[in-house]
């Protein structure tokens, strides 16, 4: 009996985050950070001080997760995150992965899907916030790099979509080639989420059967020496692989 409230209370509870997060996007896009931008006095300014509200918000919402019951996390070595203009390279888990990371780093910036860009929740705050949209075409690994140049710390998900449960990890090349023209501080962070939960495929209403627990684990990976994109992803696929327990990967495209 006590299983069964405590399901339906976290389930009332995650419903609850997804109305809070939403209605939250419209707030901000459509009315905080017009503002925001109108008196920053530059558009560089203005994105800072959206990314560092996105941060605020963003570290909220994760201990409004923590607090209500769903989700609980912890998160090792944040220092790794702080530093200034890196790349942060992570695994992909859930849906939730990017809200964690983007709690613990200033400034950051991340590639999003041009649906997001689009969509009248998230569109707001992508757009004020300077984020890299990914269908930008030749012009994707430039706007990365200019990004990191730039000072921000970009967040990629070399697997492009949440990672499907039961199958070997497969990355994309992208996310190498900005990190080789860039030559900056590279940070792997691990996610690892137990029990899963908000993974690809799965409806915000399935929770599991008791509350899932997040833990992100940073790697200070700057000194990596392999000079082709095809070696760096390989090394990464190999590495997330490993951490995470995973089988043997296939061959990175």
């Amino acid at each position: 009996m006590l299983a069964k409230l405590d399901y339906i209370r976290r389930l009332l509870a995650t419903g609850f985050c997804f109305v809070l997060f939403g209605v939250g996007g419209l707030i901000l896009g459509f009315l905080v950070f017009p503002i925001v931008h109108l008196f920053a006095g530059s558009r560089e300014r203005g994105v800072r001080a959206c990314r560092f509200a996105v941060r605020l918000c963003f570290r909220a919402f994760a201990y409004t997760l923590s607090a209500l019951g769903p989700i609980g996390h912890e998160i090792h070595r944040r220092e790794l995150l702080e530093r200034k203009g890196q790349l942060i390279v992570a695994n992909h888990p859930s849906l939730i992965d990017v809200v964690l990371l983007m709690a613990y780093t200033p400034n950051a910036s991340c590639i999003v899907r041009a649906g997001l860009f689009q969509n009248i929740f998230t569109r707001g705050p992508v757009r004020w916030s300077g984020f890299v949209c990914n269908d930008t075409g030749e012009r994707l690994i430039d706007d990365c790099v200019a990004q990191i140049k730039s000072g921000a710390n970009l967040i990629i998900f070399p697997e492009g979509t949440r990672t499907v449960r039961g199958k070997p990890l497969k990355f994309h090349r992208g996310a190498a080639h900005v990190w080789l023209k860039a030559r900056c501080p590279l940070t792997l962070v691990t996610i690892k989420c137990e029990p899963p939960t908000l993974a690809r495929g799965e409806p915000w209403y399935q929770i599991p059967p008791k509350r899932a627990h997040f833990w992100l684990n940073p790697c200070d990976n700057t000194r990596l020496e392999y000079d082709s994109a095809r070696a760096v992803t390989q090394y990464w696929q190999d590495y997330f692989s490993s951490e995470n327990q995973d089988e043997p990967t296939r061959a990175a495209d």
